[in-house]
């Protein structure tokens, strides 16, 4: 009995309130393969199952059944801040380990700590529940600052429900001992390395189930006891000592006559010196009557009904009481099963005022818009406007699920919009089809995004990656999915392409610097206009940060008047202001090619630049130098190198990878070996020697690479390099560059269960692998993930 109701409260009015938050970010395991960090789209599951809002303004949102895998849904809480009027992702954060199934089901908190639980383990087994601490760090970077599994004398409980005041946690929670059920409210400490007390309910009087409150000195917690067919609830109330810092049970509260035994104390909230109960009429047998919210009034050792809230358009079964928030003067009484007719149940919100006693004075309807069944159970209140959670809304526009909708808060008291993670973006977000790194700093694009793109900061700080910043594209770019579909960094800044690279026709674009401020936020700090010329088109295919500029490619561009050749662009800062130089490729018979991939690399008083050409009818590498005593000057070109086996239809170019001491080109689609009649791919290896760059390797994939693509990306790491291969399944393969001849060292397959394929990115510290257009099993949108793995070892034991 107890567990059907446990499922019931949490289906019904899982209220779980908060009056505190800030921006989370997302917390992924390093150099871990099996923690894909994923994108903004399509992987929040049960989105707005709760809400919770912080001191500084913030919001978290939680999404218990987000990040599934093969052990269930480990789940997330997003954070979101208001810019503008318009609610802003920041970020989004999640249990490292195997446990945490069910993370963020329940949000409480106040002031600057927010407090959640999840299983102690997989969702296999659900008798044993872990409590997390939620802080932020400077900048608004949130973490797990700490957690605890829920136990009592080293026996695990589960978590039935949560409150806290900022100065505790408390919860209820169920264990089973020796084949019989002990039930108990535990009260911890905020750092949760303490358990402050724990109480049982009094002999006879049934046991604690769902819904606790803490305010001060005292603690209510929600009880039911059997009673024939129809089981009777009620509220323990516990007062602590001020001398002893011990809780006693203070008094029981039972249903007043004429109110439904079957939900009473379906909601629990404090108000100063009174107790607000929720009974939203919600019976177990289906006799569903209207809701009410009794507020009870202390007088003496006892607790007596003061006045009762019954809308007078209230209806049975709506749930009236199920879901109640205060905030100074204005209580919230969400009716979440208000039906707007006989198959449509849309919830309504009530809003009375402090006048006297409470009394009418607002009323919203349909608050959860059009949907079936999108049903409100959470809330946080804002001073001008109400945020309530939808975690069954269906968004048609990229097939999520989840939404937190928005009532504003004046007289008018109206809807006023929604919000969700992928706030309107597109299935295919292309989330990694960018990325580059340096030091520890990770920059992702998203190209997609909103379907018009965004880029996503990351950054490395007690050897976990954080997500610093989400920057959007403005409205005043093109209109085509294109920001962030380049991006590079130096590790102090990061330059981002917001332009139609795919586009036929000379459509312009911006080059948009980014930098922190003084309090490390990042700001714009320049923003180039790319004019709408012939030269220009192909703009935001790639870009290049170097001590000499920055490097953008225009591999569609017509220079001069000769069609097809493709150009790099390069702007050099002086102290007159940029100066312009374009490198143009070789005119070919259909399209150019020359600027779709890039790198560069120092090497000693020189920076390298390698310019990849991959169409059909004339690929190559072109290779330039400049010298570092001529700054202001253009490169020099220094080599061509195109291998004798390649053909037109090998995509030699199309990836490439830079340092002192080699260049690799991928030709993805090349003959290898050369004759044979399929086209598994090939890399190919060249090393300086006497001053000329010279072919020293063919490196074709073994047998066993039967997806092709060998090649897709490439990426030199310091004593090994990385091969992507595939389409669909793909591989990473490592090879050993400490050798004369590079072999395989080690490789991971299989990795893109769900389709996808990889781009590279590498520094000393980290190599990237992003899956731009990854599909999330669970949701079936292809969203990407990016994998960041150990820079100097990329394949360790762990991994096997």
């Amino acid at each position: 009995m107890r567990f059907e109701w446990s499922r019931r409260l949490i289906a019904v009015a899982a209220c779980l309130l908060a009056i505190a938050g800030h921006a989370a970010t997302i917390d992924r395991a390093p150099f871990r393969i099996d923690r894909p960090v994923t994108g903004l789209n399509g992987s929040a599951d049960g989105f707005a199952t709760s809400i919770l809002r912080l001191t500084d303004g913030a919001v978290l949102v939680s999404a218990p059944s987000d990040r599934f895998d093969d052990s269930g849904s480990r789940g997330s809480v997003y954070a979101f801040r208001r810019e503008d009027s318009i609610w802003r992702m920041t970020g989004a954060v999640s249990p490292e380990d195997s446990g945490g199934c069910g993370f963020g089901e329940r949000l409480v908190g106040r002031g600057t700590h927010a407090f959640t639980d999840a299983a102690a383990s997989d969702c296999t087994t659900f008798d044993a529940s872990r409590v997390f601490r939620i802080d932020t760090a400077a900048g608004g970077v949130p973490f797990i600052a700490a957690s605890t599994v829920v136990a009592v004398d080293d026996v695990p409980h589960s978590v039935d429900g949560m409150d806290s005041d900022g100065q505790h946690l408390v919860v209820s929670a169920a264990a089973t001992v020796g084949g019989v059920s002990a039930l108990r409210v535990l009260v911890f400490e905020s750092d949760l390395q303490s358990l402050a007390a724990h109480a049982v309910p009094p002999a006879k009087a049934g046991y604690f189930i769902g819904p606790v409150a803490i305010q001060g000195d005292w603690l209510a917690a929600s009880c039911q006891r059997d009673a024939g067919d129809v089981p009777i609830r009620c509220v323990h109330l516990f007062e602590r000592s001020a001398q002893s810092g011990a809780w006693t049970h203070a008094a029981t509260i039972e249903p007043p006559s004429g109110v439904d035994p079957d939900s009473f104390a379906g909601s629990l909230r404090f108000d100063g010196e009174r107790l607000l109960v929720g009974v939203p009429g919600l019976r177990g047998d289906g006799q569903h009557v209207p809701g009410r919210v009794i507020e009870f009034s202390r007088a003496g050792s006892q607790w007596v009904p003061a006045s009762t809230l019954a809308p007078a358009n209230g209806l049975p079964g709506d749930g009236f009481g199920g879901c109640i928030t205060l905030d100074n003067d204005d209580l919230f009484v969400f009716a979440p099963q208000r039906a707007a007719s006989s198959d449509r149940r849309e919830g309504a919100l009530y809003r009375y005022c402090r006048k006297g006693g409470w009394q009418p004075c607002g009323f919203v309807e349909a608050v959860a818009g059009e949907e079936d069944w999108p049903r409100p159970e959470s809330v946080a209140v804002l001073d001008d406007e109400l945020l309530f959670g939808q975690p069954y809304f269906f968004n048609p526009e990229d097939g999520t699920a989840g939404s937190v909708g928005r009532v504003e808060r004046d007289d008018a008291f109206a809807p006023i919009g929604r919000f969700h993670p992928g706030d309107g973006g597109s299935d295919m977000e292309g989330f990694g089809s960018a990325v580059s790194t340096a030091g520890d700093l990770l920059v992702v694009g998203a190209p997609g995004f909103q379907r018009r793109g965004a880029v996503l900061v990351y950054r490395r700080s007690g050897g976990q990656w954080h997500l610093e910043h989400i920057e959007r594209a403005t409205r005043s770019g093109p209109n085509c999915p294109g920001f962030g579909s380049a991006v590079a960094t130096r590790g102090t800044g990061f330059v981002v392409t917001d332009g139609c690279p795919n586009a036929d026709d000379e459509a312009q674009g911006y080059l948009h610097f980014f930098a922190q401020d003084t309090d490390g936020h990042w700001i714009v700090s320049r923003t180039e206009r790319i004019p709408a010329q012939p030269d220009q088109l192909g703009f935001g295919r790639s870009v290049l940060l170097t001590d000499h500029g920055i490097v953008y490619g225009a591999p569609g561009a017509t220079v001069s008047g000769v069609q097809a050749a493709g150009a790099v662009h390069i702007l050099q800062l002086l102290a007159t202001g940029y100066v312009r130089t374009t490198l143009v490729g070789t005119p070919v018979q259909w399209f150019g090619g020359f600027g779709s991939r890039m790198a560069a690399a120092r090497s000693g008083q020189h920076t390298l630049l390698a310019v990849g050409n991959d169409a059909p009818s004339a690929p190559s590498v072109q290779l330039f130098a400049w010298n570092e005593l001529l700054h202001g000057t253009p490169p020099t070109a220094t080599a061509s190198v195109v291998p004798s086996d390649v053909d037109n239809l090998s995509r030699f170019g199309a990836s490439l990878a830079l340092d002192a001491g080699a260049l690799l080109v991928g030709a993805p689609d090349a003959l290898c070996p050369a004759g044979e009649y399929w086209r598994p791919g090939a890399v190919y290896r060249y090393g300086m020697i006497d001053g000329n760059w010279t072919l020293l390797q063919r490196i074709c994939p073994d047998a066993e690479v039967f997806d092709g693509r060998f090649g897709t990306d490439v990426a030199l790491l310091r004593d090994s390099a990385i091969v992507a291969t595939g389409l669909d399944g793909g591989s990473l393969i490592e090879l050993d560059r400490t050798n004369t001849t590079w072999t395989e060292r080690a490789r991971r397959s299989g990795i893109l269960e769900s389709g996808g394929w990889f781009r590279l990115a590498s520094s000393a510290q980290a190599l990237v692998a992003a899956t731009p257009f990854a599909l999330q099993p669970e949701t079936f949108n292809h969203t990407g993930a990016i994998l960041v793995f150990d820079g100097t070892r990329v394949f360790g034991d762990d991994f096997e």
